[in-house]
């Protein structure tokens, strides 16, 4: 088990109850052992094991629940 710490850029948020549905999202994945999303910054942190999910998996995820990532 690798464990991986990774910053996603995310667009879209407007308010607490966004980042709280990509955090919940996030966690429910496979391998994902922390995620936190923060508002003001627009981005996610999260710890995951690359073994079991990759950071591509991570924005897809993102990306299903209506908001954009952003490079």
């Amino acid at each position: 088990m690798t464990q991986q710490k990774i910053q996603i850029k995310i667009s879209g948020m407007h308010c607490a109850a966004c980042a709280q549905i990509i955090e919940k999202a996030l966690l429910k994945a496979e391998g994902v052992t922390e995620a936190r999303v923060n508002l003001t910054t627009e981005t996610a942190y999260v710890e995951y094991d690359d073994e079991k999910t990759s950071e591509e998996k991570l924005k897809e995820i993102i990306k299903n629940t209506g908001y954009d990532v952003t490079e």
